[in-house]
């Protein structure tokens, strides 16, 4: 009997206990997820709000211009301006942003730079 509870602790060891999973796989699977996106900034050279989707004239790489890059908007996307919520519609061309791109290259959360922030610290210089 002993023989067999020292297997069944072995096996457990080995292979891990099958009750759901350990706080350090969650932690994988939700590094895998962040993995998967990825920041851009740019600046907004058209919106289509019907079509769901913005042209954004991505930053190259030193001394390179830079490229345009058409994004359509996930159906969760998240659009904020100077960090308060807004539509897709409302923004206008020429305006900085930063956009998160999943992995189906759609556009997750778009915002805007916060211009009051910037001001802000402009000013304390």
């Amino acid at each position: 009997m002993n023989r067999l509870v020292g297997l069944f602790a072995a096996t457990v060891l080995a292979f891990g206990a099958p009750a759901g999973l350990s706080a350090a796989d969650k932690a994988d699977k939700a590094t895998k997820k962040a993995a998967k996106q990825a920041a851009v900034q740019g600046t907004v050279k058209a919106v289509d709000a019907k079509a769901n989707t913005v042209t954004l004239t991505l930053k190259g790489k030193k001394g390179q211009p830079g490229e345009d890059k058409t994004f359509t908007l996930a159906a969760s996307a998240k659009v904020t301006a100077d960090g308060k919520e807004t539509k897709l519609a409302d923004l206008k061309a020429g305006t900085p942003v930063a956009a998160t791109i999943n992995a189906s290259k759609e556009v997750t959360q778009l915002s805007t730079a916060n211009k009051k922030k910037k001001a802000a610290a402009s000013s304390k210089q």
